[in-house]
């Protein structure tokens, strides 16, 4: 049976494959199948999607948080977080561990075993909100009765590990681990995820991003001929979530509708994640709101159109009302960085240039080069499965690299 190495990669544009920057990955190009992966207006559900097969519209995850006062993991914080802002606000230093263990024990007292990472949620909204992953993406029903490629896995008796970061991880440290595993594995995904930090942090071009670029394509590379040493024809299927475009300026949501005179009732909610506002509240406030809004030049609230359009799920759970930024734009302080300070960023219009990512196969059932015009990410699953001799799930709408 064909073996299959999956690398999961982070924030690599498509026009970032080149012979100066990324040698082994502009190889692959050479001798497999490859072209731009289109990127979706989502956050964590662009990993559901790459490993369901299916859009968020119907797998149901979308960003990290959504609103859930009721069953929110975080509920117990609620009576003490005038007391615990305070501290988080006023002490930088405690702030990371006061909210790592905030998280903890949230994460504990719930049963969940996904730790995303320490965020920036003032505690008065977290405790009213959820998080769409509550499960690590190789364990069982992560995405609740939609099967994951691990699930199918798992259904037809094959091995696979899963290598990815801890909490104070680096790329080096999950390559080491990849190189030291089990050979007899029918099935390994490395999650290589460093790039994104440096392009957040450094901004796009700059030699600290260039190197991690680099570093990336050479641990892949490095990784593939440690496979092929003990298992000459294993395949590799090589993708990434999504592309980056430089930060060209901050919007400042809350200080907008100050100026816009907006009287903000005690009922509304609301969530700034980077590059979109997301709103919960009454008719008539969401109506005002919407209003001053869209006479904002900074972006635009999302139609019933948009939200179909980008296959966002229809629950009002993720937002009543949300407002997308203009590609370019951060919405600063936001609730994942306070102080703006990114370089660059993703989870804009996806038809924005420099969103593309990549998609890259190179298995022995077929020779190449085959150079697509476009892969969809539901293409992926279906790629990964027909490598292995599996059969796609009937939910399941898109078409193997193969067969394209």
């Amino acid at each position: 049976m064909t073996r299959l190495a999956i690398f999961f990669l982070d924030a690599i544009r498509f026009q970032d494959i080149s012979p100066g920057n990324t040698p082994f990955l502009y190889k692959m190009t050479s001798q497999g199948i490859s072209g731009p992966l289109k990127t979706l207006l989502a956050y964590e559900g662009l990993a559901a999607t790459l490993f369901t097969g299916i859009f968020p519209s119907e797998h149901g995850i979308w960003t990290r948080y959504y609103r859930d006062p009721a069953r929110s993991p975080f509920k117990w914080i609620g009576p003490l977080a005038p007391v615990l802002d305070k501290i988080d606000t006023s002490s930088p230093r405690a702030t990371k561990p006061l909210r790592y263990g905030l998280m903890r024990v949230s994460n504990r007292l719930a049963g969940i075993s996904y730790f995303p990472g320490v965020d920036e949620v003032p505690l008065r909204q977290l405790a009213n909100m959820n998080v769409s992953l509550k499960r690590n993406l190789f364990e069982p029903r992560c995405f609740g009765e939609i099967p994951s490629l691990f699930d199918i896995l798992r259904s037809n008796n094959l091995s696979f590990h899963y290598f990815d970061h801890g909490l104070f991880d680096s790329d080096t440290n999950v390559m080491r681990r990849a190189v030291s595993s089990n050979p007899r594995n029918d099935v390994a995904v490395i999650r290589l995820v460093d790039l994104d930090t440096a392009s957040h942090e450094y901004g796009l071009g700059t030699p600290s991003m260039l190197r991690s670029l680099k570093q990336t394509d050479s641990l892949v590379g490095l990784l593939v001929a440690e496979f092929r040493k003990k298992s000459p024809d294993i395949s590799v299927l090589c993708f990434a979530d999504h592309g980056m475009i430089p930060v060209k300026n901050i919007v400042n949501v809350e200080e907008y509708l100050r100026r816009a005179a907006f009287h903000k009732s005690k009922d509304l909610g609301m969530f700034l994640d980077s590059t979109m506002a997301r709103f919960w509240g009454d008719s008539e406030s969401l109506h005002e709101l919407e209003t001053i809004l869209d006479r904002s030049e900074s972006g635009r609230v999302l139609s019933e159109e948009d939200l179909a359009h980008y296959h966002i799920p229809s629950s009002s759970s993720w937002g009543d009302l949300i407002f997308l930024t203009k590609p370019g734009l951060v919405i600063s302080p936001n609730f994942f960085d306070r102080n703006g300070t990114v370089k660059a960023m993703h989870g804009y219009d996806p038809a924005t240039p420099g969103l593309d990512t990549i998609a890259i196969l190179d298995s022995p059932r077929k020779n190449g080069p085959v150079h697509l015009q476009q892969i969809r990410m539901i293409d992926i699953l279906p790629t990964a499965l027909e490598i292995l001799g599996l059969r796609m799930p009937s939910h399941c709408v898109g078409t193997s690299m193969l067969n394209m």
